[in-house]
């Protein structure tokens, strides 16, 4: 009897489960089409690269220039800087679709460290800026297939 009562539980727990991640995909693809929908012609071209791109694989937070050093060509994606308003609401939508509540908050928090570095290493350059963080989309963002 313990033993069925624990399958029965276990296989409500991974019906629970799939379904919340059945979910969660959903909304995470919803809002990455919103995201990309938001964008111009242009944006989207820098925005969304193949899902077999180098760049899945070739990232890192350097500033700017550091990454352009290490890689040998320029950052993928759009920063926040070439955003407006809506189109950042939307892309901290998706990074908050992607996170938990915490994971989104410390997330935030790091970009805003940018400033607090900048003041302490007196950096004059571009290198330290709160909106040089960027977001990619590698491929279709889609419910099915990868």
């Amino acid at each position: 009897m313990k033993f069925r009562l624990f399958v029965l539980l276990l296989g409500a727990a991974s019906l629970m489960a799939s379904t919340s991640t059945i979910g969660e995909g959903k909304i995470m693809t919803d809002t990455a089409r919103r995201f990309l929908d938001s964008l111009s012609t242009m944006q989207k071209a820098v925005t969304i690269a193949p899902f077999h791109n180098k760049i899945r694989t070739n990232w890192h937070y350097f500033p700017d220039g550091g990454y352009q050093r290490a890689y040998g060509y320029a950052r993928r994606g759009i920063g926040y800087k070439y955003l407006d308003g809506e189109q950042e609401k939307l892309a901290e939508n998706l990074l908050r679709a992607g996170l938990s509540d915490r994971g989104f908050d410390k997330a935030k928090g790091i970009m805003r460290l940018e400033e607090i570095l900048r003041l302490i290493e007196k950096n004059t350059s571009d290198n330290r800026d709160q909106e040089a963080f960027y977001y990619s989309i590698l491929g279709v963002p889609s419910s099915s297939g990868t």
